[in-house]
């Protein structure tokens, strides 16, 4: 009886604790929010949803004897194709590889990392997996890997554009994700936005850090 009173004290405490603030982005009065859908569940992170916007995700890590087996190192594909309600669309891929390793010797893969992108009639290739320039216009996302919820910002010319809270402890035992987006774009803008936004949910940035084997 007294081992029940003191977990239903912890329970009772644990419900009183108070949640960590998750404040927005602090322009956030001229922004659309919206709850992202996708990241958990089945099939995670194949198919994501956000307000108007969906978004396709197809990864490939195909056998490769030289790295799989001789490099012990990880490669994948993947392409991130955007649709809204209206019948835009965009595209996004990249290509991500890691160092080999062989016994003592390190293989250091000059080409880590290799995308290119299609929206709005616009074409672009980029090497840093963090910038990005489309017409003109210089894309740049920050990852605070260490946040809880992790926080994903993406600004346009140094203003800020998009960001992501994802994982964010609701206090019902559940947690969500959220996406604020400017909303004083073109429609161009809006889907590139939305495109980046994908991205950012998709791309990896401890991807090499894991072992191949997993």
């Amino acid at each position: 009886m007294r081992t029940a009173i003191i977990s239903l004290s912890l329970l009772a405490l644990v419900g009183c604790t108070a949640i960590p603030a998750d404040p927005p982005p602090s322009w956030q009065a001229r922004s659309n929010h919206y709850l992202l859908s996708g990241r958990q569940g089945w099939m995670p992170g194949r198919h994501l949803r956000f307000g108007p916007y969906q978004v396709s995700v197809d990864t490939k890590a195909p056998f490769n004897l030289l790295d799989d087996v001789l490099l012990k190192s990880r490669h994948q594909s993947v392409t991130i194709d955007l649709t809204d309600n209206a019948g835009d669309s965009a595209r996004l891929h990249y290509e991500q590889r890691c160092d080999g390793h062989h016994g003592d010797l390190t293989i250091v893969e000059p080409h880590k990392f290799a995308a290119h992108i299609e929206a709005q009639g616009l074409l672009a290739t980029f090497n840093d997996p963090y910038n990005l320039t489309l017409n003109g216009q210089h894309y740049h996302l920050d990852y605070a890997l260490n946040a809880q919820p992790k926080v994903i910002s993406i600004s346009l010319n140094r203003r800020g554009f998009a960001e992501l809270h994802l994982g964010v402890f609701d206090g019902s035992f559940s947690v969500k994700d959220h996406v604020w987006l400017v909303n004083d774009l073109a429609k161009s803008d809006a889907v590139i936005g939305a495109l980046l936004v994908g991205y950012a949910v998709t791309f990896r940035p401890d991807y090499c850090n894991e072992s191949v084997n997993q």
